[in-house]
């Protein structure tokens, strides 16, 4: 089934927001909220960052959240980072961040992502045609790898495509092996429509934050700001 996009109105960004961290995060962990192309006044957009530990801190995210609605990206990091970065910027987020996440800041990779994106200009939002081409490989790659045995995904609607994440126990140095396996994946499900993104393997990578929106470029009615959504949560 083909996820339908509901209105902002009909959306509760907050739950999307605690239940992606909740199914993202064990209790305990430290999340980085990073928030891209952040409008200030008559200032070049900046980049936003913060550390919170979930579900601790969910009333500061959240407010942070709040706070960067109309930033071009939210996003967390999708691997814990080690707890001593709260310290750099405590449960609140600073702009113009000297510090944001490295890999050698990461406690262990427990989650794959496998980002899948339609094929289009850059700079724009996808429309809902390039969209359904992205939901197509998604499916054909989780029916692939249910099939060889992995588990279940979290299933995101990123905004203008989908995200797939796995759950991994892999160290930060994995030798290769996440890398290895998105090119694989990428030489077999790639289409003139929709790509996976081969980029998204080092430790220190930042996902999309559900219930905040995906804006590039205008929003026009052919390619809207979108809300990122929060589709499936395995048992």
């Amino acid at each position: 089934m083909i996820p339908l996009w509901e209105p902002p109105a009909l959306v509760d960004s907050a739950s999307e927001i605690a239940s992606f961290l909740a199914a993202l995060r064990s209790p305990g962990e430290v999340v980085e909220l990073r928030a891209l192309k952040v409008p200030m006044g008559y200032g070049k957009p900046q980049t936003v960052s913060g550390y919170f530990r979930v579900p601790e801190h969910m009333p500061n995210l959240l407010n942070a959240v709040s706070q960067l609605d109309q930033a071009g990206g939210v996003y967390v990091t999708l691997n814990p980072v080690h707890p001593s970065l709260l310290s750099r910027y405590h449960a609140r987020v600073q702009s113009s961040p000297e510090n944001t996440t490295s890999d050698q800041e990461i406690v262990r990779r427990m989650r794959l992502l496998v980002d899948i994106d339609p094929t289009r200009f850059t700079g724009i939002g996808a429309s809902e045609a390039e969209k359904l081409a992205a939901w197509e490989v998604a499916l054909r790659v989780r029916d692939d790898r249910k099939a060889k045995g992995w588990t279940e995904p979290l299933v995101c609607d990123s905004g203008n495509g989908y995200h797939l994440i796995y759950a991994v126990d892999l160290p930060p140095d994995d030798g290769g092996k996440v890398k290895m396996i998105l090119n694989s994946l990428a030489t077999r499900f790639n289409t003139s429509q929709a790509t996976i993104d081969t980029s998204t393997f080092n430790p220190s990578r930042i996902v999309k934050l559900p219930g905040t929106y995906a804006r590039k470029g205008d929003d026009t009615p052919e390619r809207p700001h979108r809300m990122a959504r929060l589709l499936e949560v395995p048992q």
